[in-house]
């Protein structure tokens, strides 16, 4: 049987780093700041419903801040704190939803925990219904290679795929130009598909630093492992 593993990335690229410039504040160095005025605000705007600031402070645990304020206090990394304002994020904020079933699957604070694949199905589910069509991509990687389901991968990336998302469109190039035979699905080599793809991809304004580097060298990427 043939299992593909695609390369496929994401606008979360699953790595985070608060950018103080992306805060709702005008920006001011952190030196010159209190963590715990920043954190006591987002907390604030979130308990009135803003999902994105549980985004930004998650972002503040998923690595720590290392960065002293003008108490000389950092933030220490914490994956608990930021897994609960992630969960908390998702209910309003569907790039909360999204980046936490990325962190289920790739991040490996995250993959340990228990029933992983489970969680990250329903926060990308959650992503999914609430209009984040980009968490498709992340949904086929877990029907080709958590779950075995080739035909429901191949479904997901073209709903992403016709909505302009770059990284589906990439990797159904990939796709038609190895073919792909599974229990429920057989995709024929097909350079033609495969070539129009990959020139969506290539030529999309939103494609990822990763599409930029792959179409520059002009070279389909695959991994497989036959078992």
């Amino acid at each position: 049987m043939l299992k593909i593993f695609l390369l496929l990335s994401t606008i979360v690229s699953l790595s985070f780093s608060f950018d103080m410039n992306k805060e709702k504040e005008d920006y001011i160095p952190i030196s010159q700041k209190k963590y715990s005025e920043i954190i006591n605000y987002l907390e604030g705007e979130g308990k009135k419903g803003d999902g994105e600031s549980y985004f930004y402070l998650a972002q503040f645990y998923i690595n720590g801040s290392p960065e002293k304020d003008k108490d000389g206090v950092s933030i220490e990394k914490n994956i608990d704190i930021a897994e609960d304002y992630l969960i908390k994020s998702s209910e309003t904020y569907p790039l909360g939803a999204m980046t936490l079933g990325g962190l289920y699957l790739y991040n490996q604070d995250f993959i340990i925990k228990e029933n992983n694949i489970e969680k990250a199905l329903k926060y990308l589910q959650k992503a999914i219904d609430s209009g984040l069509l980009e968490a498709h991509t992340l949904m086929a990687d877990i029907y080709f290679n958590f779950i075995g389901d080739a035909e429901k991968a191949i479904e997901s990336l073209t709903i992403a795929a016709s909505n302009n998302i770059a990284t589906a469109q990439y990797a159904l190039a990939v796709i038609y130009n190895s073919g792909l035979t599974s229990e429920k699905i057989t995709i024929e080599k097909n350079q033609m598909i495969s070539s129009k793809y990959l020139t969506d991809a290539c030529e999309n304004p939103k494609k990822t630093q990763k599409l930029i580097d792959i179409c520059y060298n002009n070279q389909l990427i695959i991994k497989e492992k036959i078992k």
